[in-house]
């Protein structure tokens, strides 16, 4: 027999079956970060490297996560001046994050942009809108198995018409 010398698992098989020896010595029925935070930290172990040791740099990628939740977590309201013509809609009122990541931004490091800046330039909002739409097709691939909910979504989507580009203020 012979045998692919680059026949390696990938990172994502590696996880997934040492993520399932944790689960099954826990007790088999909830895997919980903690343990295995607990196995990982032997450095022989297969999911040692996904982890940074140094508390140092550790903290201070933490402290950038909590730093980026924050800035996630600071809302803003608008208000429609005028009522929807879709009857279902009962509420004019629109929830945003007061602060939008680009993924265009995201190309030189990152950093998040006033949804009022995004809102006033045609491009910016169709990066947003593109975006918004890719993540409710993540979600709906996630949840694919309750399917009268995904179609239902998607043509409610397929409804929403792609605004016409405008230029920079």
């Amino acid at each position: 027999m012979i045998v692919d010398v680059l026949e390696k698992k990938s990172r994502r098989e590696v996880a997934r079956e040492a993520l399932a020896e944790i689960l099954a010595s826990s007790g088999g029925k909830l895997l919980k970060p903690e343990d295995v935070v607990d196995a990982a930290a032997d450095p022989d172990h297969p999911l040692h490297s996904e982890f940074e040791w140094n508390d140092s740099a550790a903290a201070a990628q933490h402290r950038l996560t909590q730093a980026r939740t924050l800035i996630r977590s600071i809302p803003v309201i608008y208000v429609r001046e005028e009522r929807s013509k879709n009857p279902h809609e009962q509420n004019p009122v629109i929830r945003l994050r007061k602060y939008q990541s680009l993924p265009s931004d995201r190309k030189d490091g990152g950093g998040y942009r006033d949804v009022e800046e995004v809102i006033g330039d045609g491009n910016m909002l169709e990066e947003m809108l593109a975006t918004a739409k890719s993540e409710v097709d993540s979600v709906l691939r996630r949840y694919g198995i309750f399917e009268e909910l995904v179609t239902e979504v998607r043509a409610a989507m397929d409804k929403v018409k792609p605004r016409k580009k405008k230029g920079p203020k």
